[in-house]
């Protein structure tokens, strides 16, 4: 089964998307702590905004 470019890069990038849901989603469950106690305590609302920065940017964050 041979890809073409175009089914390659969206393979790449649902891959990469799907990561990103995932480490978001365990950070906001409790990784947080683990960086930033003050950040932790945040209210819902305000992590619910974080979220999607940590999903796209998550390389940076499991470089943390």
């Amino acid at each position: 089964m041979s890809l073409s470019g175009a089914e390659l890069v969206a393979s790449v990038l649902a891959a990469y998307i799907a990561l990103g849901l995932v480490l978001a989603i365990t950070m906001l469950l409790g990784g947080l702590r683990r960086f930033d106690p003050a950040a932790a305590a945040a209210p819902l609302r305000v992590k619910l905004l974080w979220f999607p920065g940590m999903a796209t940017l998550w390389p940076v964050i499991l470089a943390r």
